[in-house]
């Protein structure tokens, strides 16, 4: 897990960073229920 980031977001075919709760929100709801998220990590 990146120790910068707040939520690390792990698809198939990719891994995403966010520094903020707003970012990974605005992220989530933007999202093509296409892909397929393998897990979610929030930092401590």
């Amino acid at each position: 897990m990146n120790e910068e980031a707040l939520y690390t977001v792990v698809t198939e075919e990719d891994t995403y960073l966010f520094e903020t709760e707003e970012h990974f929100h605005d992220f989530m709801s933007e999202q093509n229920s296409a892909l397929v998220i393998n897990r979610i990590e929030k930092r401590d």
